[in-house]
């Protein structure tokens, strides 16, 4: 089970995307939504990609993904990052190269645009 949200306003789209594994169905979902700026949750290094799929959670090789159905002009905030494996998922993030990515960080404001 995971929630996602879908705000819209005059100032532009935010899609949430809250504890869920990759799937098809969510990145349909959130692509035909077409936001300016899609919040996901990546918990967990690479390493552990088998286990957190299983528990639904994603790690940074899932965020190519989203990449390709949301697009460039996508912006994509990364959140729920697991105190203990912070630093490795952010070098792993990190290494993805994507301008468009950030992780967000308490007190981080998302402006719509």
């Amino acid at each position: 089970p995971c929630a996602s949200f879908l705000c819209r306003s005059a100032a532009g789209t935010l899609a949430v995307i809250g504890d869920t594994r990759l799937s098809e169905d969510v990145l349909a979902w959130a692509a035909a939504a077409r936001p300016d700026t899609c919040i996901v949750e990546c918990s967990f290094p690479d390493e552990w990609a088998e286990s957190s799929h299983r528990y639904g959670h994603q790690t940074p090789c899932d965020l190519p993904a989203w990449r390709t159905a949301l697009g460039d002009d996508c912006r994509i905030c990364v959140t729920h990052l697991k105190p203990l494996h912070e630093s490795r998922v952010r070098a792993e993030c990190e290494a993805l190269g994507d301008p468009g990515l950030s992780i967000l960080q308490d007190g981080d404001v998302v402006p719509l645009r």
